[in-house]
């Protein structure tokens, strides 16, 4: 099928180019990057405990992390979590991969073979060196290996990236062998995002002096960040887990987002609430931007 807007060419003088496209695309199909112990061979001395991989239990988790020599996909042994602590914010255990080398701006596929018995809230995920990281759920419920796939694309100058797999809810076991890294067959963009320059320290920008409880401040700018200009405070306390929102503007001209309290237990004891909002801008759209 032609590309819009380009003439259809003959067929003769097409082919030598797609002949030529197979070859590089097969080539990079071939490459693959070696994740230190992915199979969970090596052991890290005096432990039970994968080697080169880091392990973390959060504090108050009923969970347990070790290798399990007696159940594998493939070699001796594979790494076994298990989690009895009910899905909460904070309450997780994990397993990450040392610093992998890779390429910028290439798309990548961490594949992985999972076993699980009674797996609840688990996910395999990326994390890389801006803060982003990008999860995939692996699929709840008991049942014998099976392969899972989470495809990533690194941003301009990445030189590493790691691999991690969290339980984030009650799982009876999770087992996790074979993990590897090779260039995909598909492309995606990644695109980075702009920073300006700050005139306040921290991730986000804060109100001047002191709140006796935790409300919630919002804060808007008018020029991309240059600036920032109070919009409102909240009369209830909440406990922020996070806030998030779209990064264009709806048709009608208004920012749309979400956040979560995790101290809101008017629907469970333990449970949270989330909470949407919407912010007025007075500038119409066309497909989100602003016109």
């Amino acid at each position: 099928m032609p590309l819009p807007g380009h003439a259809t060419r003959s067929l003769h003088r097409l082919a030598p180019v797609l002949v030529f496209g197979a070859v590089l695309v097969s080539s990079a199909l071939a490459q693959t990057i070696e994740v230190p112990n992915g199979g969970f061979e090596q052991v890290k001395p005096g432990s039970k405990l994968p080697d080169r991989w880091e392990t973390g239990i959060s504090p108050g988790t009923g969970a347990t992390i070790e290798r399990d020599e007696g159940t594998s996909h493939s070699g001796r042994a594979s790494v076994k979590i298990t989690d009895s602590s009910p899905t909460a914010p904070y309450v997780y255990a994990f397993v990450r991969s040392p610093a992998i080398p890779v390429q910028p701006e290439t798309t990548y596929d961490v594949r992985l073979f999972v076993r699980a018995r009674k797996l609840r809230n688990c996910s395999v995920g990326v994390d890389q060196p801006a803060g982003d990281t990008f999860r995939e759920p692996l699929p709840a419920g008991t049942y014998d290996w099976q392969p899972v796939t989470l495809t990533v694309a690194t941003q301009p100058r990445q030189t590493v990236l790691t691999i991690h797999v969290v339980a984030d809810g009650p799982t009876e076991a999770l087992w996790v062998d074979d993990v590897s890294l090779a260039v995909s067959a598909r492309r995606r963009a990644r695109l980075a995002e702009v920073e300006y320059p700050k005139d306040f320290p921290g991730m986000f920008p804060r109100p001047q002096g002191e709140l006796d409880r935790h409300l919630l401040v919002c804060l808007t700018s008018a020029d991309d960040g240059r600036t920032w200009h109070d919009h409102a405070v909240s009369e209830a306390t909440f406990s922020l887990y996070a806030v998030g929102g779209c990064r264009e503007l709806t048709d009608d001209g208004a920012v749309i987002g979400a956040f979560t309290d995790t101290r809101d237990t008017s629907a469970r004891p333990g449970g949270s609430r989330v909470y949407f909002f919407r912010i007025d801008t007075g500038r119409g759209t066309s497909r989100g931007r602003p016109s």
